[in-house]
């Protein structure tokens, strides 16, 4: 059995068979393949496991993996096999050859498989009814369905002694694992450790430990053994090495610990593998066996299965935007962004945070917003700080570039807007501010009781001095100033200035009743119905070309989970909460971070993805030689 070589026409990256199935001996190659049941009944093997397929399955085998597949019975079985060209799509997806794709499960329990189905049905719709330009529509329907792939199915787990795809929600612990799986296929036959993997990650061995034993149900020395079996069945099955040598060119110490590991995961010693399945792989003299089948019947056999598939989702439809946008590190500049921010504070607030007792957290939080003034305010119902105690404030500000204004002010009774305790709050504001060169004025912090987390005002905190998601708008804000380079409604890049300038990216999905909620009067119910009611999905693939070198990159994330609006949502809105058994509620209400560093060659590839309103952030910086 040597590597099958696949073929494309050049002027389309892709390969599409349709066929009725007998058998496909077992072979490897190098690109990815989609094996889609259209009609009956499959069975088919994937390294150490051995899958049945049913109508409606896709099964995806990745690039060196041996594998094969034939019919279960006697029924008519037809399937459709995509191919595609590794060295095409790496331009759009650089670690494409180094994917690890499952779109199997025991229990498809989300709606990602038919997700997948759709995409994938939509690709043979396309490519069969031949319209115009069909080709350049199957091509970029083949990046949508890739990124789909990397987005939802590039990791896998092990279920009753299968490989197959788990449903995890935990985006950063995805990235991580879609990260550290193919690094140990890469390296299997080194001598890596835990300590390499949390070193690569910037975690420590115990988080790295657990969050594999987690996501794949095995530990790392496992796993490790694992991966290097299943490299070794390519070496068993096309040559004539020794189980020895093998053993050694694929990381074992002993041939003993091989034998063992072998049986383990594939049920046969190694011997005793190659010796059943020899006559198995493909070759000139047990080719695969495809039959013939009437175009016009598939055709309409693969827009009835879309056709079910997309009624599923007319209940509750979802949109799903996908945008694939190009943006040169070296774009001329649009405009030049700069703000001034100036925070409107109280007497009570500064007795809150206690600055006159040497605190510099208000300070240091005005520093960090890109503060420019404060204007402190009182009022005839507040207790006055002595002049001490203001001017030790000023005098903390002036150390911070900041000035101080004083001013009287009568309270204002305002009507509540709960949204503006929301996350939509957090994209509105900043869709409406990025571009605003006036200075803007907010209000440090709610009034009233502490214990009242939520009241529907317009602070940056609240009353008892935890985040709301605006604080994180213009915290975010702060940082982007500089050179704007692109811009749309969904999402906007700056090159900061300087000897090493860095790219700040920002990813925003809204719609109208995001900024319906936060300007007008909406009560709790509300903006909880209008939060939970936007599902809307945006996916964008920007590629920053134009740099080289190494880059850290650094994303977080702000959804509707990163609020006291969710947190206070989940236990039935209490009008008062003060738990003594709480830890600091900023550390809930915090983003979910990333950080990793790339080594890029002319262009880097950023994926964001937004479900339901929320915003995305990426900083990217150049990393000394």
């Amino acid at each position: 059995m040597l590597p099958e070589k696949i073929y494309y026409p050049h002027d389309f990256p892709l390969t599409i068979t349709i066929a009725e199935l007998n058998e496909v001996p077992l072979h490897y190659h190098l690109d990815v393949e989609l094996v889609v049941v259209l009609q009956g009944s499959i069975t088919l093997k994937s390294g150490s496991c051995t899958y049945t397929l049913p109508k409606g399955s896709i099964f995806a085998n990745n690039g060196r993996e041996v594998h094969g597949f034939w019919k279960t019975d006697d029924s008519q079985s037809t399937i459709a096999v995509i191919q595609f060209n590794t060295a095409y799509f790496a331009q759009y997806f650089p670690r494409l050859s180094k994917s690890t794709y499952r779109t199997f499960a025991l229990r498809e329990t989300d709606t990602r498989f038919d997700r997948l189905r759709e995409k994938v049905l939509t690709l043979l719709s396309l490519y069969m009814t031949r319209g115009i330009d069909y080709k350049q529509h199957c091509i970029e329907e083949s990046i949508h369905l890739i990124d789909f792939l990397n987005e939802n199915f590039n990791l896998f787990s092990f279920d009753e002694g299968l490989v197959v795809s788990p449903a995890y929600d935990n985006l950063v612990m995805i990235e991580r694992m879609s990260r550290i799986i193919p690094y140990i296929y890469e390296h299997h036959e080194e001598k890596i450790t835990l300590e390499d993997l949390a070193e690569i990650e910037h975690l420590s061995t115990y988080y790295i430990s657990h969050m594999m034993k987690d996501c794949l149900g095995l530990n790392f020395r496992e796993f490790l053994s694992f991966s290097r079996v299943e490299f070794s069945e390519m070496m068993l099955l096309q040559t004539d090495e020794k189980i020895h040598t093998i053993a050694r060119r694929i990381g074992f110490s002993t041939t003993a610990y091989y034998e063992k590991f072998f049986l383990r995961w594939f049920g046969r010693l190694p011997a005793e593998h190659r010796e059943h399945y020899a006559s198995f792989c493909k070759s000139p003299t047990r080719p695969e066996k495809l039959g013939t089948v009437n175009n016009n019947a598939v055709l309409s056999m693969v827009q009835q299965q879309l056709s079910v598939v997309q009624s599923r989702h007319t209940e509750n439809p979802v949109r799903q935007q996908k945008l694939y946008v190009r943006i040169s590190a070296t774009e001329r500049t649009r405009a030049d962004l700069k703000r001034e921010l100036i925070v409107d504070i109280t007497q009570t607030d500064l007795q809150k945070f206690n600055c006159d007792l040497l605190s510099s957290d208000l300070p240091n939080i005005l520093e960090q917003l890109g503060c420019n003034q404060v204007i402190l305010t009182s009022s005839q119902t507040e207790s006055h700080l002595s002049a001490d105690q203001i001017l030790a404030f000023r005098k903390q500000l002036t150390a911070k570039g900041i000035t101080l204004v004083e001013r009287e002010k009568s309270p204002l009774q305002s009507v509540p807007v709960y949204g503006l305790d929301s996350i939509a709050n957090m994209v509105y504001v900043f869709q409406s501010e990025f571009l605003s060169s006036r200075p803007r004025h907010v209000k440090l912090m709610d009034g009233g009781d502490s214990a009242v987390l939520l009241k529907g005002d317009s602070g940056l905190l609240t009353a008892s001095g935890l985040f709301k998601p605006a604080y994180y708008a213009h915290l975010i804000l702060s940082k982007f100033q500089g050179e704007l380079i692109a811009y749309d409604p969904h999402y906007v890049a700056i090159r900061t200035t300087g000897d090493r300038p860095c790219y700040l990216i920002a990813v925003l999905n809204y719609n109208d009743s995001t900024s319906r909620i936060c300007t007008g009067a909406a009560a709790l119910g509300e903006v909880q119905e209008a939060i939970e009611r936007y599902r809307d999905e945006l996916e964008l693939n920007i590629s920053l070309y134009g740099l080289s070198g190494t880059f850290s990159i650094k994303k977080y994330s702000f959804d509707h989970s990163d609020t006291l609006f969710d947190f206070l949502e989940r236990i039935g809105f209490p009008k008062e909460y003060d738990s003594p058994m709480d830890f600091d509620l900023n550390y809930y209400t915090a983003p979910k971070t990333d950080v990793f560093t790339e080594e890029v060659d002319q262009t880097l590839h950023l994926n964001f993805s937004v479900i339901g309103t929320g915003l995305q952030m990426a900083v990217v910086e150049s990393l000394p030689v």
